[in-house]
């Protein structure tokens, strides 16, 4: 307790002085530091590209079945009502269609009541899409892999199945 006593006030010091840093190392530390929270904060900045990774489909008919039932089951999960109507409705599964639909890279999965005529599904989404209508490029909607466009005057339930993957195009 003395010792500390003694050594409360640096006058009353007999001990010899040790030599403060001198500012070279001082500003050498600090370059370093600087140069380290650079790096790190210039590699996080960065966005880094997002890997989807596709997996093969399986050639066996039977695990294929099951592959396509489980991709369902997952976009059953992921979407949305398309009509903004049907936000706080809640129809049965068996009242429901679930599509995957693209426009350029943007692709989002909705579902929407089966009764619903394709030209009104198509309307719907462009307002989601943000796609405006234009009477010199007409918007069509079609089922992936088929250039064929789906009929605007017929239920879209009638012309595709639950989980089908679905394109909108702008002609030009």
């Amino acid at each position: 307790m003395r010792q500390i006593i003694l050594h409360r006030h640096p006058v009353s010091h007999k001990c010899t002085p040790t030599a403060p840093p001198t500012e070279d190392a001082a500003t050498k530390k600090n370059e370093k530091a600087r140069e380290l929270l650079a790096k790190i904060s210039s590699t996080s900045n960065s966005k880094k590209p997002v890997i989807r990774k596709t997996t093969k489909l399986p050639t066996d008919p039977a695990k294929l079945a099951a592959h396509r039932k489980v991709e369902v089951m997952k976009m059953r999960h992921k979407a949305v009502p398309l009509d903004p109507k049907d936000k706080s409705a809640s129809p049965p599964l068996d009242q429901r269609l679930h599509v995957k639909v693209a426009f350029g890279e943007h692709e989002k999965v909705f579902w929407i009541r089966k009764p619903l005529i394709t030209g009104k599904a198509l309307d719907l989404l462009c307002d989601q899409f943000g796609i405006k209508h234009i009477d010199t490029s007409p918007t069509r909607l079609l089922k992936q892999g088929s250039e064929d466009q789906l009929r605007n005057d017929i239920a879209l339930s009638e012309q595709v199945d639950d989980g089908s993957t679905l394109t909108i195009t702008q002609e030009s």
